[in-house]
């Protein structure tokens, strides 16, 4: 085992659904992944992040993310693929090994502008990110007013009227109200009806 899980499932000391191998870079499922079509690329060879990949990796990933997205379109039935990437702990980097995420998308029905009385424990909502961002995230409603916020490590407390606790369906990933708290339940903009 190295100080690198990415590179552990590189070498295969580590189990991962491996999707595609070309010898320079390597497609798996992230375990648990993200939502349905969400694959990791990675170099073999190991670098930090964008700041420390070689332009050959960086062209041989690029090329991979390519023929990914090619292969979701025509075997996935997916009608766009997103990809992105974070670098360093400020931009939500996790783990220190370059990779890319390539996620399939396919349609997602939505209430617009749900009635928050309507808003249910389980539903999957988007919300407007934090202030001043413009970003919109999907996140999972948990609890709602009158809840304890310590039953989802969310703070002490009740959840206060009108409010509700939203978390990551990858709880590995922050940005949800273990970091933020409550959110105004004025905040959802839309509720998912039905996924791909």
């Amino acid at each position: 085992m190295s100080e690198c899980v990415l590179c552990d499932i590189v070498a295969g000391s580590d189990a991962a659904a491996r999707v595609r191998d070309d010898g320079a870079t390597l497609a798996f499922i992230p375990l648990p992944p993200a939502t349905e079509g969400h694959v990791l690329l990675v170099p073999k060879r190991h670098a930090r992040n964008l700041f420390d990949i070689s332009h050959g990796d960086l062209a041989a990933v690029a090329a991979a993310a390519k023929e990914l997205a090619l292969w979701q379109r025509e075997r996935l039935g997916c009608i766009g693929v997103s990809m992105f990437l974070t670098n360093e702990a400020d931009g939500f980097q996790s783990v220190f090994h370059y990779y890319v995420h390539v996620v399939r998308r396919t349609y997602v029905w939505c209430e617009a502008s749900p009635d928050p009385r309507r808003l249910r424990r389980g539903d999957v909502v988007v919300i407007q990110g934090p202030a001043g961002t413009g970003h919109l995230v999907m996140k999972r409603l948990v609890a709602l007013e009158g809840d304890r916020c310590d039953e989802w490590e969310c703070g002490d407390g009740m959840v206060p009227r009108q409010h509700g606790l939203v978390l990551s369906d990858n709880r590995a990933r922050r940005g949800d109200s273990r970091d933020h708290g409550p959110i105004p339940l004025g905040r959802v903009v839309a509720r998912v009806l039905r996924g791909p």
